[in-house]
């Protein structure tokens, strides 16, 4: 997750900070540069959640607090569509997200 912006704004003390001090399963970063968030396609100043599948840029576009900004990118850790192992019952589970789950032969 990266805080495109200053560190006055109050995405970054009310949202961004606190989420950081207690999530230990993302990596936080803090750009100034507003060059930067234009190379990804977003403005500066925003909160964008990245991630490796589906949707790979996710704008926050929600009020500047902690709980918001939670509700925001928890349901994007887990992609829509996988194939469910045991390195994804904490994911799913844990994290107590609305799950299909749908049993189909190997074939």
């Amino acid at each position: 997750m990266v805080h495109f912006g200053n560190d006055d704004e109050d995405t970054f003390m009310h949202a961004f900070s606190p989420v950081a001090e207690v999530e230990e399963k993302i990596t936080f970063l803090h750009n100034q540069d507003a060059s930067c968030a234009e190379s990804f396609g977003v403005k500066h100043p925003s909160i964008v959640f990245f991630r490796d599948f589906e949707t790979e840029v996710n704008v926050y576009e929600g009020p500047a607090d902690k709980e918001s900004l939670q509700k925001f990118f928890k349901p994007l850790m887990v992609a829509t569509l996988f194939r469910f192992t045991e390195d994804e019952i904490e994911a799913v589970f844990g994290q107590q997200q609305n799950t299909i789950v749908m049993f189909r032969t190997e074939e």
